[in-house]
């Protein structure tokens, strides 16, 4: 029982500390674009963690070498839409 109980605290504890599950969309000059999804640990405001992921994709050299720049790039939570169809779309593509 005391394993059973330390382990839920351990496992509980390590993943309390992981952020929002977010999805972002970005599109790129190169005409190419794609969908993400990630949770950033220690970060839950929408905001930073946009700010957060549009830093890592845009130094990402092979996502700047797929994509060219990234002129478009939106986060919102999981289960929220994005502002734009075309993002929409390539959120329910990813799904199947």
């Amino acid at each position: 029982m005391n394993k059973l109980l330390i382990f839920l605290v351990l496992t509980l504890s390590a993943t309390s500390s992981w952020g929002k599950t977010v999805k972002c969309y970005m599109a790129g000059s190169n005409g190419i674009d794609q969908v993400i999804i990630a949770s950033p640990k220690g970060l839950s405001n929408l905001d930073a963690i946009s700010e957060e992921l549009k830093s890592r994709y845009t130094e990402h050299q092979p996502t700047v070498q797929k994509l060219g720049g990234i002129v478009e790039f939106e986060c919102v939570g999981f289960n929220d839409s994005f502002s734009s169809d075309i993002a929409n779309t390539r959120f329910a593509e990813l799904q199947y």
